[in-house]
């Protein structure tokens, strides 16, 4: 989410194939972190490579978004300028990534914020004793401990953090009135029979990294005709009750000055998709 948004708590059914463990296996080890320059002139796209690992080598991709210059220096992964922000923050960029094939030869692929470092510790500590909401993760986050944690277990996903098994849909309904139900409604609409269930993987504010396949099956199957769906839902332009203020230049742009419910929605899809797929999953 953009920079004011700054910590959002904000059963499997045989309508669809769950998506094999072993998709996208993974045999070698990764090679060191791509060197990118600055983006060309007029594209978002950061990523001019200054080496390619060879086919013997492994890779992944995560890109972190930022709004401002003053946000840019402390980044971990690969820049994304979002200066064209819509109602679904990060989530319009996942689609316009995955769009342009941005996940193709990488191992693990992910979009994350510029606040990677400080939600993670937010969450942590701040939430600690919150319930199962909170990040109960002990690890210190550093990209060379993820990146040996995702190379020693090769799951399909991995998060950014950990969190107790948990419905995150039907616990939303305390911070955002009305959300399962508006929940319920959009997967509805796409094909899916959600109920209330505790998910054993629970994924929050899109801090995670998948397979290329599994990511692209993601955003194409239940992302973004999810979000055409919201785009057909006036009602969720409604006050979603996130306690933070919306900055003024999106005030502008959205023609409201609250948060409006769409990235508090997309965040908590993934989850959904994990469990549906029953897919190998892994926390920091």
């Amino acid at each position: 989410m953009c920079q004011a948004a700054i910590f959002c708590n904000c059963c499997c059914f045989t309508d669809r194939a769950p998506l094999a463990s072993s998709v996208s296996s993974i045999v070698f080890p990764f090679a060191a972190r791509e060197v990118f320059y600055p983006r060309p002139e007029g594209s978002n796209l950061e990523t001019c490579v200054a080496h390619r690992p060879s086919a013997s080598s492994r890779q992944m991709k995560v890109h972190q978004i930022y709004f401002e210059e003053t946000q840019r220096a402390g980044l971990d992964y690969i820049p994304y300028l979002n200066d064209a922000c819509t109602v679904y923050f990060e989530n319009s960029v996942i689609r316009l990534l995955v769009d342009a094939r941005a996940h193709d030869d990488t191992d693990y692929f992910g979009v994350v914020s510029h606040q990677l470092r400080s939600k993670l510790l937010h969450t942590r500590d701040a939430w600690a004793g919150g319930g199962a909401i909170a990040n109960v993760s002990t690890r210190a986050f550093t990209v060379d401990a993820f990146d040996d944690l995702v190379r020693t277990r090769l799951p399909d996903a991995m998060s950014f953090h950990t969190h107790v098994p948990h419905d995150p849909i039907t616990l939303a309904d305390g911070f955002h009135p009305h959300f399962s139900r508006y929940f319920q409604r959009i997967l509805k609409a796409i094909g899916y029979d959600w109920t209330p269930t505790v998910f054993q993987h629970v994924f929050y504010f899109n801090y995670f990294v998948a397979k290329p396949s599994v990511y692209e099956r993601y955003v194409t199957e239940m992302l973004a005709p999810a979000m055409d769906v919201m785009d057909r839902m006036p009602e969720l332009m409604a006050n979603s009750n996130y306690p933070y203020p919306l900055p003024e230049p999106l005030r502008a742009r959205f023609g409201v000055p609250f948060y409006p419910y769409h990235p508090f929605l997309c965040e908590r899809f993934f989850s959904y998709f994990a469990h549906l797929h029953r897919l190998d999953c892994a926390h920091y």
